[in-house]
């Protein structure tokens, strides 16, 4: 039909600008392109032709060049809100997500019931963690479209986002009654269930996630998680067992189906999976925690002390001097006549100005070994004992 009008009008734009959209759907880019050049060159001023230029250039991803066309397009026609719309699409191409929100509002501000924008302003603000501004974009996409799919589930997670969980629960829950067969609906309610203490509801939910995903491994992990909490142990590490099934580089399954079967007695296992842990992630602070206190139940004091101290200096890396301390403090706790350890829990309290507690380390280090007592307590004790008192009198 295009080209019988062209046949009698070889400067009827229209036609030249229907044809291009034609072959772009028929997927002919190079007669698409020419068609759209013909209409360029006819009225270099027209804003659609610019646009649906663009359109092209979106379907061949390019979105560079989509971006370039929808600017030409809004400077001839600054109300040309379609081109703002496919130029958040391009950004989003991108993966510029600020840039794609910015053309998005402009969409809206020229057009006002673009679902699809609002839908879009929410997500892309969801991903710059602007959740109040996700929500209200979310709930006007509801007041435009109430059955829009996935709106639903958009809010109950940004809800979630912001601490909302019951809120949360009430829109999952609406979602996954509209559509019963999706495991992200179902992963989410779960979480949200959990949030609000619902335990056996957020067991339910995520079993009905795995059902639709046998392979969601956060999903078995996060059950895992709850048998635990509640001490169904065995459940637990069978979770925990699936996800690593799944993924078996997954270093908190690792972590946790350590401590369950440190619960369950069965030590020997627990050591491995922790050590897996941490040969996977060697500052796993978690992991060395849980592997110190598997050895110290089985009263292998020598592994637990190491393990302590890895962690320590896991946390000291970290800079996480509280930690440090805390670490420490086990460690002499579990080794008390080691004069290193003192020393070492002695320099944790003076990095955090736990001064008296500091002295008292480095007095008991003076029992110890009293020749590397006297060599440190001739370089500390001048710069704070004006602070606390004389450094000898603590015992």
């Amino acid at each position: 039909m295009c080209q019988e009008i062209i046949e009698i009008d070889p400067k009827h734009i229209v036609a030249y600008t229907y044809l291009g959209l034609s072959y772009k759907n028929l997927n002919q880019f190079k007669k698409s392109k020419e068609a759209f050049e013909k209409a360029v060159e006819i009225d270099p001023y027209n804003a659609n032709t610019y646009y649906f230029y663009g359109l092209l250039y979106h379907k061949l991803r390019q979105p560079e060049k989509t971006i370039f066309e929808c600017q030409k397009a809004v400077y001839l026609n600054p109300n040309c809100y379609k081109a703002y719309y496919l130029s958040g699409e391009a950004y989003m191409q991108l993966n510029k997500p600020k840039e794609a929100l910015q053309m998005y509002k402009k969409c809206v501000a020229i057009k006002n019931d673009h679902k699809k924008a609002y839908y879009q302003i929410g997500c892309n603000s969801f991903r710059l963690l602007k959740y109040e501004e996700a929500l209200e974009a979310f709930k006007q996409v509801r007041k435009l479209d109430p059955n829009h799919p996935g709106t639903l589930y958009a809010l109950g997670v940004t809800y979630s986002k912001i601490g909302e969980y019951q809120q949360a629960v009430d829109k999952l829950e609406k979602s996954i009654k509209i559509n019963l067969q999706n495991a992200d609906y179902q992963y989410a309610l779960g979480e949200n269930y959990n949030h609000i203490g619902e335990t056996q509801k957020a067991i339910k939910a995520y079993e009905e996630a795995i059902k639709l995903n046998p392979n969601r491994c956060d999903a078995h992990f996060e059950l895992g998680m709850i048998y635990s909490a509640i001490e169904q142990n065995i459940e637990a590490a069978n979770a925990f067992r699936e996800a690593i099934r799944i993924e078996p580089n997954y270093i908190a399954a690792y972590n946790n189906l350590g401590i369950v079967c440190a619960k369950l007695g069965q030590h020997q296992e627990a050591i491995e999976f922790l050590k897996q842990a941490i040969k996977m992630f060697p500052e796993n602070t978690f992991a060395y925690f849980n592997l110190g206190y598997t050895y110290a139940k089985i009263n292998n004091h020598e592994e637990a002390v190491e393990a302590y101290f890895n962690m320590a200096i896991s946390y000291s890396k970290l800079q996480d001097k509280r930690k440090v301390i805390e670490a420490f403090e086990k460690v002499v706790e579990l080794d008390p006549g080691n004069a290193c350890f003192h020393y070492c829990l002695g320099e944790a309290y003076w990095e955090f100005e736990h001064l008296k507690e500091a002295f008292k380390q480095y007095k008991l280090l003076k029992r110890i070994d009293p020749n590397r007592a006297i060599k440190l307590f001739s370089v500390i004790k001048p710069l704070k004992s004006n602070k606390i008192g004389d450094p000898e009198s603590y015992n």
